[in-house]
């Protein structure tokens, strides 16, 4: 290398190991010489007894470069999942502003060793917080500071170590303000009773204990309402020792919340919450200046600190009541019971849909048009400038067959394969098993398929609050080979109503005033999750299928007195999901068996056919009559050949252009089927195999059974 090495020199330069400050060789010789050794292995078989000692090499890897190491530890780090505190006490979301992070944190003075056997992160990081804490004392006039990169509980115990070293001679207890956080109290007692301090926690709204104390613990919003007290009860000296006390520390904590809540706020809260209680700061802060050009003793002072004390009791409830629950919960700011129901939004509000309509108005179809169009969606899922990312299957078949077999759970591991994320209902059941299936699992297939997202229903009894949250009775259950994925909210859901539609018109008890529809089951829950998923897509759009699924999953959060086999990773948690750190591809792959596919199609039927006035569809045949061919279709399927123009299976099913902007209408009116036609006119009075489900086989505003037999449209009801 050169006296000036360029950077790639040095890049290329020696590994760490052969930097590294340690014995030459010619240092080791001399050691072992005064000691009577010939050589290291020597002087270790003297000084380690043989009992103790492995002679046997370690079997370690091959070494990795520095390089290496921090590329292993970042992938190692990915895999965390950042978590959101949710107890509240004292323990919400901060933010480390930028010019800390990068002057303080990842300045590299801090991490420079001065001696060779002591790295400095420890002794820099005093540094910086003396610095820190120095600056505060100095911006708010305060005689002492201090600053903790622990929680607020051992900061705390800090503070009362630092009171005790600045006043050992003082008597007394230390004394903790009663509206403390448990968790600090408990750290602070803890600490004291090592130090032999006694601690009281005392109701300093009725003040303080008798006799001396050592010093005193606070909350800082009480505190401040205490002192506007004390100011105005006070006179002379102590009425302006008072308000010189008040002012330190409210320049430490708007200090403290313009640099960490703030950001947080516009982040959660949004932007008009943040600038409203910045404004009102500012109104504060101008009412402040002129206080302190005031003598404490005159009429006018006594006015204005009126004035300036409601001000900022207003501001303190405003960051209570809107910012910390909006930090915690991540609630819309925009968004009040009081505007619900004229001010709609769905889940991806901003999302192109594309429906694929493959059922009459009564929800009459089978299962190979379910199929026919999964395989439409795969392979033209980029036509026309489209990039279909998620497909939702409020549909499900109790198919005997494993999935491995059953040739919808296949179409389904197509779509998958080729980057859509499949969201599934698991079907509207309950327990007790699938028929002719000895498992107790219900779940319907595709969403017996481990590779797609297999979602139950959650009813959240039309509270915020998660603790009285339960999976009801019609959400089918999985068992210790496939549990449902994960649960979201299914019972009661709202959404725009269709007026004058077949369900409309049957149920209206399923009506929420003029313009919303209710309604039950695990196609609701489907929809809700693919809402989700659309919104992880529009932040990790280069994510795949899997690394989706692993970070809605790990976000979830699990119900209370819910069963594994009912709720899987538990409850959907959109904020945590988005918020949390995108897996590696590598960590979130899934291993599972894949399907072949092969297996029966009347199968997948789950034992319900359709069938009209010339018998039932039943069978390797598809909607019209035509044999199925499983091995053909699935090798087409996977190389997304398995329509031609507007043919599948070897029928016209539909148009064979786009027709501007939309694909032509499907339709197959006349088309027969075991000598049979079959048209809208043919099945109007459409039955099911063994079971009509035309009007008379609706149960009050619930579907008899609590899912249409076999071919579940896997809603449990409208109400």
């Amino acid at each position: 290398m050169s006296d000036t090495p360029t950077l790639s020199e040095l890049d290329a330069a020696s590994p760490f190991v052969e930097r590294h400050v340690g014995l030459s060789a010619a240092d080791e010789a001399s050691m072992l010489a005064r000691l009577g050794y010939d050589s290291v292995a020597a002087m270790m078989d003297a000084a380690v007894p043989a009992g103790i000692r492995s002679v046997e090499s370690l079997d370690l890897p091959a070494a990795l470069t520095e390089a290496q190491v921090a590329s292993l530890a970042r992938e190692i780090a990915a895999s965390n999942k950042p978590g959101e505190a949710m107890i509240g006490l004292g323990y919400h979301a901060t933010v480390t502003p930028p010019v800390i992070r990068r002057n303080v944190l990842e300045d590299p003075s801090w991490y420079t060793a001065y001696t060779p056997y002591q790295p400095e992160i420890s002794q820099g990081r005093l540094e910086a917080l003396i610095n820190f804490q120095t600056m505060v004392g100095d911006l708010a006039g305060l005689p002492v500071a201090n600053s903790s990169l622990l929680d607020e509980g051992t900061a705390a115990a800090e503070a009362l170590a630092l009171v005790h070293r600045a006043n050992r001679k003082g008597s007394g207890p230390f004394v903790i303000d009663a509206d403390a956080l448990p968790q600090s109290m408990e750290v602070v007692k803890v600490r004291a009773e090592a130090m032999g301090l006694e601690v009281v926690v005392a109701d300093l709204s009725q003040g303080l204990p008798e006799g001396d104390v050592i010093g005193i613990l606070l909350r800082q919003h009480a505190r401040i309402q205490e002192l506007f007290s004390d100011i105005e009860s006070a006179t002379g000296e102590h009425k302006r020792h008072a308000f010189d006390e008040l002012r330190a520390l409210l320049a430490v904590h708007e200090t403290a919340e313009e640099m960490v809540l703030r950001p947080v706020t516009r982040k959660t809260a949004g932007e008009e919450v943040a600038r409203a209680r910045m404004a009102e700061e500012d109104e504060a802060t101008k009412v402040l200046k002129h206080l302190e050009k005031l003598d404490t003793g005159s009429a006018e002072f006594d006015q204005q600190l009126a004035g300036f004390k409601q001000a900022v009791v207003d501001h303190a409830e405003h960051e209570e009541h809107e910012e910390f629950p909006a930090i915690i919960a991540g609630r819309d700011a925009g968004w009040t019971p009081a505007t619900a129901a004229t001010s709609f939004a769905g889940m991806a509000p901003d999302a192109r849909l594309l429906s694929l309509k493959v059922a009459d108005a009564n929800g009459a179809t089978d299962v190979s048009q379910v199929i026919a169009a999964i395989d439409w969606v795969v392979q033209h899922r980029t036509d026309h400038g489209m990039n279909i990312r998620v497909l939702n299957l409020s549909f499900g078949t109790s198919t005997p067959q494993s999935y491995l077999l059953d040739p919808l759970s296949f179409a389904a591991e197509v779509a998958w394969a080729n980057g859509i994320v499949v969201v599934a209902a698991t079907g509207n059941a309950g327990s007790g098993g699938r028929s002719g299936v000895t498992s107790s699992s219900t779940i319907t297939s595709p969403g017996i398929d481990p590779f797609v997202l297999s979602v139950g229903a959650q009813d959240t009894k039309g509270t915020e609050s998660e603790t009285d949250d339960v999976v009801p009775s019609f959400s089918s259950q999985g068992d210790n080979n496939r549990r449902v994925d994960l649960i979201a909210p299914g019972k009661s859901i709202e959404s725009l109503a269709n007026p004058g539609s077949f369900l409309d018109t049957a149920y209206p008890g399923g009506r929420s005033g003029s313009r919303f529809f209710k309604g039950s089951g695990t196609s609701q829950a489907a929809a809700v999750l693919s809402g989700a998923i659309a919104l992880l897509v529009q932040k990790y759009p280069s994510a795949t299928p899997d690394q989706l699924k692993r970070q809605v999953l790990t976000g979830a959060a699990k119900i209370f007195g819910a069963t594994p086999d009912t709720q899987g990773a538990g409850a959907l948690d959109l904020v945590e999901a988005i918020r949390g750190s995108l897996p590696t591809v590598t960590n979130s792959r899934q291993t599972a068996t894949v399907s072949s596919g092969t297996g029966s199609l009347d199968l997948s039927r789950g034992g319900t056919s359709l069938e009209d006035a010339g018998g039932v569809l039943s069978g390797e045949r598809d909607i019209f009559g035509r044999a199925f061919d499983v091995r053909a279709w699935t090798a087409a399927a996977t190389s997304r050949k398995s329509w031609s123009g507007g043919s599948w299976n070897g029928s016209a099913w539909a148009g064979t252009s786009w027709s501007g902007d939309q694909f032509a209408s499907c339709t197959w009116s006349g088309t027969s089927w075991g000598g049979t036609a079959w048209s809208s006119v043919t099945y109007s009075g459409t039955r099911w195999s063994g079971t009509r489900w035309s009007g008379g086989d609706w149960s009050g505003t619930r579907w008899s059974g609590t899912r249409w037999s076999g071919g579940d449209w896997s809603s449990a009801g409208w109400e």
